[in-house]
Order: structure tokens, then sequence, then C-alpha cells
């Protein structure tokens, strides 16, 4: 067993190649990342490999995933109501008017936030 600078330690197989002992450090966050957290993920892979490889090798890549998957929940949720009130519900008895209606609201909260916390900021 070797030890780098990060203190990652080492497994030796057969052949005589280490092979690092990668696990989540925080059991917290041995759950999945969620659905902007994947959107997340693959952006940073395609985008800035060396920083995706970074946290993979300290053990934090899904903690972050998982910390911007909530982030940015959080923020559709709050810019969906901020939108809904710009944007009042029609005062009509048709229920998929409404729900088209809602659907944009959704649709547009999610385009700014995505622009906002992923394609540009990781």
């Amino acid at each position: 067993m070797s030890k780098s600078r990060l203190d990652i330690t080492y497994k030796k197989t057969k052949e005589g190649y280490l092979i690092p002992n990668i696990q989540s450090c925080d059991p917290e966050y041995d759950r999945p990342i969620g659905r902007y957290g994947k959107l997340a993920l693959m952006h940073l892979q395609e985008t800035n490999p060396v920083r995706f490889s970074q946290l993979f090798i300290e053990g934090t890549l899904e903690k972050k995933m998982y910390e911007r998957n909530k982030e940015i929940i959080e923020k559709m949720m709050l810019l969906e109501e901020q939108l809904l009130q710009q944007n009042p519900m029609p005062e009509t008895e048709d229920i998929l008017g409404r729900t088209r209606h809602l659907n944009q609201i959704r649709l547009q909260a999610e385009e700014i936030v995505l622009n906002e916390m992923i394609y540009h900021k990781i």
C-alpha cells in the first residue's frame, strides 16, 4: 500500500498494478444525485475534465453534484412562484389551459435556472 499527497490509498493487483481505493467520503452523499445533478455532472465532464477529475479523486464529486441538484430545485421553485405572481393563473374553467400555463412557467423557470447554474457556473 502506498499513499499520494492527497492521502489516497492504493491496492496492488496480482499483475502488480496499483488501483486507487476511491469511495465517497461522506455516507450522506451515497444517494442518487438527481436529474439536475446528472446534467451538471455531464456538463462538467465535457467542459472541464481537469476539474471533474480533481473532484473525483478528492471524493467530493458526488457531494458537489448532490448539492447542485438541491440548489437548482430550490431556485426553480422560487422562480416558479415569482413567475406565477407576474403571470397569474388564467381565470377559466379550462383545466388544460391552466395546466398548460403552469407547464410553461415551469419550463421557463427551468431554462433560466439551468442556464444560470449549470451552463455558466460549476
